[in-house]
């Protein structure tokens, strides 16, 4: 009987190529988020156009809100291993302002406490 030898087929080609930086998938979401004006009152919903979005008197952001920012600053590339120092300062801010603006904050959150919210 004649035995028949195994012979593995070749590994197949496979090119690998860093993933484009997400900041520029999400560079209009960043563009817009910077460009909102804590300062206005009465300040329109930016989904409702016919409501205001009511002030909070605190300044101290609740776990929830921490989340928020992180979750939002990490999807618009916080940690993407490309982004430059001053690359994630921008996502950190554009994410704080964003979430400050539609909470009712006078506000933006500071960015070091971002980054402290993080460890």
């Amino acid at each position: 009987a004649a035995t028949e030898a195994f012979i593995p087929s070749p590994p197949s080609l496979i090119i690998r190529t860093a993933p484009p930086p997400l900041s520029h998938k999400y560079e209009d979401q960043i563009i817009a988020a910077l460009s909102l004006d804590l300062r206005r009152y009465p300040r329109p919903s930016r989904y409702n156009v016919n409501t205001n979005i009511p002030l909070q008197k605190t300044q101290i952001s609740t776990q929830a809100i921490r989340l928020l920012i992180l979750v939002t600053a990490k999807t618009w590339g916080l940690n993407h291993y490309t982004a430059t120092y001053a690359k994630r300062m921008r996502v950190a801010r554009a994410a704080s302002r964003l979430i400050s603006y539609d909470n009712g904050y006078l506000f933006e959150f500071s960015i070091r406490s971002i980054m402290r919210w993080e460890s």
